[in-house]
């Protein structure tokens, strides 16, 4: 038997353009099918959501001190290893049967002569009770590499700190040169 609702054919999408809000972890995609109009065609589920809450200016306080609070960090290159160094008060703890705890994301995209060669990918759980916490400035995270060739090394590194209420993310980069 024939169908008895009527089928609507789309026009095939000539461009398309994914706008990523990551500090409010949503995104809108957009798509121009025909003339100079984009239609939103790809919401994420969460934007109704952050609109509503726009609209009446709920946004949460922790988000704005996140904001203002930037994970900002130190690194270095030791010869075998990225040294990496963010100051506790820059990282978003959760608290979890008496103990705070944290998950670093670090990506360090290697560089040789201005070649990408590799793509480093690290995660670490920082932890401790508030008291050792407290008695800390920094944490030191070292992600190994051992450069193979003489030349110039270029590293990219990405660290984002994942309990952060919005996106916290930070970008550096640091040179060594191997003789």
């Amino acid at each position: 038997p024939m169908p008895t609702g009527r089928l609507v054919s789309r026009p095939q999408a000539r461009q398309s353009e994914t706008w990523v809000y990551r500090a409010h972890r949503v995104y809108v995609q957009f798509s121009l099918f025909s003339g100079d109009r984009w239609v939103l065609t790809a919401p994420s589920p969460e934007l109704s959501d952050l609109l509503e809450a726009a609209k009446f200016n709920l946004i949460d306080p922790g988000l704005r001190m996140d904001a203002e609070n930037r994970l900002i960090f130190d690194a270095g290159f030791t010869g075998d290893a990225v040294d990496i160094s963010i100051p506790l008060s820059r990282l978003r703890f959760k608290e979890s049967d008496g103990r705070l705890f944290t998950v670093i994301r670090i990506q360090i995209t290697v560089y040789h002569n201005l070649q990408k060669i590799t793509t480093l990918n690290h995660e670490e759980t920082v932890s401790g009770t508030e008291k050792e916490l407290r008695g800390k400035n920094n944490v030191s995270i070292l992600v190994p590499f051992r450069p193979d060739q003489k030349g110039k090394y270029m590293f990219d590194i990405n660290v984002e700190d994942t309990m952060a209420f919005v996106y916290s993310r930070y970008r550096r980069t640091i040179h060594h040169t191997r003789r």
